[in-house]
């Protein structure tokens, strides 16, 4: 069975990920209109989303969890 097409998705606002848990590690901003796509889903109702973007400018790929619908629009 072949792996199904990722479904590409754009930050509809901008996003953070969650509180870094030490004093060393830094949050992220994804800025609004940056592209990415699903990479799992939780939940029946609501749905969330897990979704990596690549960040503008650099080679960065950020995952940010527990996104609804509203957060992301399918590009």
């Amino acid at each position: 069975m072949a792996n199904p097409e990722p479904i590409r998705v754009t930050a509809t606002h901008e996003l953070h990920q969650r509180r870094p848990r030490t004093s060393e590690e830094h949050s992220t901003t994804v800025p609004a209109g940056t592209r990415g796509e699903i990479t799992g889903m939780s939940g029946s109702a609501p749905t969330y989303y897990s979704a990596s973007f690549w960040l503008a400018g650099s080679n960065e790929r950020v995952t940010v969890d527990h996104l609804t619908r509203f957060d992301l629009h399918e590009a």
